[in-house]
């Protein structure tokens, strides 16, 4: 070519040994002056980079499925031109507001939280080399399934109330009955006696159980309530539970309002108006005609009732109350008018004698004692509130549930409204402590598997270390 000293020269001419991919590109020259002597080569070497990199993003190995929001991005590309320089994740391929990541060696990992909420979740991830160019979005993609806590912060309706009881009660039912329910059994949220009962013969009208205090109707119940838009409420309880007052109120949210306790049964109005009476109207009221199953529990003391009543729902058949040492004669009454043909006995002979196991033989043809020394499985186990939560799951619900309820075993008011709720879901109550999960629970979550879990109440009642424990047990 003539000489001068500037000249155009397209590396990728195919002629003079140029391609059109990237990478190092020699340009050699030679010059030649007028009478003819020619110079030797002299040559210069240019990077081509006109490609961007090619590159892929992996979440958590290539994992299926994640019981953690937090995850592990791997980022991979290669570029022949100028070489790899960073990445751009974002939650959508149009790469709203991105988030880059120094990636030169083409090779880097990130930790990344996912969107919330469970369910499929794609990351999306560009590539950048050295000269600016970018590629266009890759994908991977990951099955998030993590416990969901039910209190009122989950709910943004439920939001401005408190956390408390009561705001757990109306995110149970928020949760287990979003289309409404026609009928709601409301009870005290001051004490657990009532209340105990209450979730199997809720379960079996499709409705929840909501708290209240003894004399007035906490904010987060009046919405809930007003949410619901149920024909009939069942209040349980006699008037030192839930006031007259409180009873007058709930007129404003149903057109029936009925109580339950022995005042309000002509066969039962002779017996005291106390926790066994209220336990055997409700079963009373729900179970007119009989049930074959019957769960009895103490009523001393709350912990091993509170997952029978999940369990009941699956049986089609009532929670009855006893002391750990007599049966009281309101509910032996009751047992006479259900002629249940199998009564299962919540927990261990401190939570009920075998003397009284014994003496409800005279109802039953058979009466099954519930707690870890009778599951071969679950024997190795401390016979606590726990193991009995577990023995009762096992149970009712064999080796299969979808979804699980976990509550705290060490006070009653989260758990009072989530038999209803579990019941309405097929699945059980399991016990935790605030900070720890019961190697009797873990067993059982091994063995159920679930593919939900709710997490029933605030951090005060099951800690963030605990859920993220439970979550490990969940299934695909």
């Amino acid at each position: 070519v003539p000489y001068a000293t500037s000249l155009s020269w397209d590396l990728t001419n195919a002629a003079f040994g140029g391609t059109s991919a990237d990478g190092t590109e020699t340009v050699t020259m030679e010059w030649q002056d007028g009478a003819g002597n020619w110079s030797g080569p002299t040559s210069h070497d240019i990077v081509l980079d006109r490609i961007p990199p090619a590159g892929s993003v992996s979440i958590n190995g290539g994992a299926a499925t994640v019981h953690s929001a937090i995850v592990t991005l791997a980022l991979t590309a290669t570029d022949a031109g100028s070489g790899v320089s960073s990445a751009s994740i974002a939650n959508d391929p149009g790469m709203t507001s991105p988030i880059s990541v120094p990636c030169p060696s083409g090779s880097c990992s990130t930790p990344y939280t996912l969107p919330a909420g469970n369910g499929p979740k794609t990351v999306y991830a560009t590539f950048a080399d050295k000269l600016g160019n970018t590629s266009a979005p890759t994908a991977a993609s990951i099955a998030l399934t993590i416990p969901i806590r039910l209190d009122d912060a989950t709910y943004p309706d439920l939001a401005g109330f408190a956390n408390d009881r009561y705001g757990t009660a109306a995110a149970l039912a928020e949760q287990a009955f979003p289309g409404g329910a026609s009928t709601v059994y409301v009870a005290s949220g001051a004490n657990f006696p009532d209340a105990l009962g209450a979730g199997a013969a809720a379960g079996k009208a499709l409705g929840p159980v909501l708290l209240v205090s003894p004399t007035a109707i906490p904010p987060a119940i009046a919405q809930e309530l007003t949410a619901l838009r149920p024909s009939t409420i069942y209040v349980v309880g006699g008037p030192a539970s839930v006031s007259d007052a409180v009873k007058t109120a709930l007129k404003a949210f149903a057109g029936t309002v009925t109580r339950l306790d022995t005042a309000h049964f002509p066969d039962l109005s002779g017996y005291p108006n106390d926790r066994y009476g209220t336990a055997a109207a409700v079963a009373e009221q729900a179970f007119p005609t009989g049930a074959a199953t019957v769960y009895v529990a103490s009523g001393a003391n709350f912990p091993d009732a509170l997952g029978a009543g999940a369990a009941a729902i699956k049986g089609h058949g009532p929670v009855l109350l006893v002391g750990p040492t007599a049966i009281p004669p309101a509910i032996a009454h009751e047992l006479t008018a259900l002629r249940p043909s199998t009564i299962y006995v919540v927990g261990g002979p401190a939570s009920v004698s075998d003397a009284v196991k014994t003496a409800l033989r005279a109802f039953a043809g058979t009466v099954t004692r519930l707690d870890t020394a009778h599951f071969p499985d679950l024997a190795g186990y401390p016979n606590d509130r726990y193991g009995t939560a577990a023995a009762v799951t096992e149970q009712a619900f064999g080796g299969t549930a979808s979804t699980v309820y976990v509550a705290s075993g060490a006070n009653f008011p989260d758990a009072l409204g989530a038999g209803a709720a579990a019941g309405s879901a097929g699945g059980p109550v399991l016990l935790v402590t605030p900070t720890t999960t019961p190697a009797a629970i873990a067993h059982e979550l091994s063995v159920l598997k679930p593919t939900t879990i709710y997490i029933v109440g605030g951090t005060a009642s099951v800690s963030d270390a605990v859920m993220a424990a439970v979550a490990a047990y969940m299934g695909p």
